[in-house]
């Protein structure tokens, strides 16, 4: 028997009985028990059964309309043939929330280098079923942001299981004054995630991306030479570009403030060529079932690196990211080879891990 004869079947409903009165007498016609309309007959009910048959179409539709907008921008980059942008899949995940899910502080935090492939490692971590990533760059412990509050900055994170680990990064972090203690302060176990990579690659990334983006706006901006050398032909210390990568410095003060269990060191250089083996060591680290293995990553020999593959679907990094680099100068490359190796040495040593950089 279906639903709808069930329901034809049933016993006669009293319109009289309290809580359906009002539903029942609009389509039995009102009266109460043992009076003329009040009972339900087949013929008055079949209205009422199509009218929520009807209702319940509706709603289908529209949560049908609204999930359809969610996917379009990945179905577009499917139809012309690609893979489904990191981007179009993150608002996706923004419109769904599971029973039994909350907002929580993140603890787990990717707190730079930037231009050392922070996105990529996020986006490779989000795999993990026990992991969930927060969508782009909060800035909350380095900005005014600040001042919000903790309840903003957790109802600015996914949505997650309990015994899910919430991540978010944000690569100012690492050389800002001040957030260490911050961070310590939302909670003195976060654990922290730092990706560097050789400092003269990352320093020529950086100018890459803000000479893109000037460009891209009509500005002017200079070479790097002009940038990274001043007119007395040394290096120039103080362009930012350049002091980020003198990374014993910015990791002191992290060291200062949180042991150095609670910290990991990703080497961004392997995470571009062999980003399964960096993945394992992160799960290892967060204590996490090794599931991200060689298979979920595939080389996209047109953007240049490696994208992901999870759960059938195709996934890379949006077209602003693996752009190419500037030819430089030998003699200022070297130039900063030289300035970097002794910090280099002592990175190494703080870290205890030999990256064998220029």
């Amino acid at each position: 028997m279906t639903q709808k004869d069930a329901l034809l079947e049933a016993p006669p409903v009293d319109a009289a009985t309290p809580g359906r009165a009002g539903i029942l007498a609009a389509v039995c016609g009102g009266g109460g028990a043992g009076k003329p309309g009040g009972r339900c007959s087949k013929a008055r009910l079949l209205p009422l059964f199509g009218l929520l048959l009807f209702v319940g179409c509706f709603l289908t539709l529209r949560a049908m309309q609204s999930y359809a907008g969610a996917c379009r921008p990945a179905a577009a980059t499917a139809a012309a043939g690609g893979a489904a942008t990191l981007g179009s899949i993150d608002e996706m995940r923004e419109r769904i929330r599971f029973r039994g899910t909350n907002r929580r502080l993140p603890s787990c935090i990717i707190i730079g280098v930037r231009k050392c492939g922070t996105r990529a490692l996020l986006e490779f971590m989000n795999m993990h079923p026990k992991v969930q990533a927060a969508h782009g760059e909060v800035h909350f412990f380095d900005s005014e942001r600040y001042a919000y509050g903790l309840e903003w900055y957790r109802k600015r994170m996914p949505y997650s299981f309990p015994g899910q680990v919430t991540v978010e990064k944000s690569p100012a972090y690492f050389i800002t004054d001040g957030v260490p203690e911050r961070v310590r302060a939302m909670n003195n176990a976060t654990r922290l995630i730092v990706v560097v990579r050789d400092p003269v690659d990352r320093a020529v990334s950086d100018y890459a991306q803000i000479h893109a983006n000037r460009l891209a706006k009509g500005k002017p901006h200079a070479t790097f030479e002009a940038y990274a050398v001043n007119d007395y032909g040394e290096v120039n210390t103080s362009y930012k570009a350049i002091r980020i990568g003198v990374y014993h410095r910015h990791l002191q003060r992290w060291l200062d403030v949180f042991p150095r269990t609670q910290m990991h060191v990703v080497d961004g250089d392997r995470l571009v060529v062999d980003p399964a083996s960096e993945l394992t060591r992160i799960e290892a680290f967060l204590g996490l079932e090794p599931l991200i293995h060689a298979d979920n990553f595939y080389f996209n020999a047109t953007k240049g690196f490696f994208c992901l593959r999870h759960d059938a679907t195709e996934r890379c990094l949006t077209d602003t990211k693996g752009r190419k680099h500037p030819a430089i100068n030998p003699r200022v490359l070297q130039k900063l080879e030289d300035y970097y190796r002794p910090f280099n040495l002592k990175f190494y040593e703080q870290v205890g891990r030999d990256f064998n950089w220029r």
